[in-house]
């Protein structure tokens, strides 16, 4: 209902914008796969062209995506249960759906489905991306030169990979993902 909605809106920001600087660090990670994204380019037809438009939808579908799932949140519930909530997403989509007289249960399969989605699409640009990476460092001398070996029959850097799934499985066994993520952005942050 739109009173509802309007009534969740106020106040603009309750807690000041204090927390907008961890907020945003776990955007610029995000977007940082649009950076990575372009490192395969010599496996892309006509890369000149492609990856251009590629980005541009890219940026901009996720762009729309994210602000219109933090409006939902916003909207849906109100701030105070979405701070208090181990998972605002699910709960704002299921009292959306409620809203609707539609079953809350389906909502909250649909935002673990997308949640599945969106981390399967990251890992997978991360993966292919740093693996590639590697391999061009070690091709030119910069990294050690057993990652410059590519798999004879289908041209993949198997010891990028190899060692990626290493050192994924070692680092998810010694922290939690709060400090694998601030990690992350910090070596991102020391990139720039």
């Amino acid at each position: 209902r739109p009173e509802v909605a309007a009534e969740h809106l106020q106040p603009f920001a309750p807690l000041g914008f204090g927390g907008l600087g961890a907020a945003v660090l776990l955007v610029f990670w995000a977007y940082a796969v649009f950076e990575l994204s372009v490192l395969p380019a010599a496996e892309v037809r006509e890369p000149q062209r492609t990856l251009p438009r590629g980005l541009m939808v890219g940026m901009t579908v996720a762009t729309a995506v994210y602000l219109l799932v933090a409006l939902g949140v916003v909207v849906a519930i109100p701030w105070t249960t979405a701070a208090q909530s181990p998972h605002p997403l699910a709960d704002a989509a299921e009292a959306a759906f409620n809203g609707f007289g539609w079953p809350g249960s389906l909502a909250q399969t649909l935002a673990a489905l997308g949640a599945l989605v969106s981390i399967a699409s990251v890992f997978d640009v991360y993966t292919l991306a740093v693996a590639r990476l590697s391999y061009a460092l070690a091709a030119d001398g910069l990294f050690p030169r057993p990652f410059a070996h590519l798999d004879p029959q289908r041209g993949t850097p198997t010891n990028g990979l190899l060692f990626q799934g290493l050192a994924a499985v070692a680092f998810s066994s010694l922290f939690d993902l709060a400090g694998l993520l601030s990690g992350a952005v910090c070596f991102l942050g020391i990139c720039y």
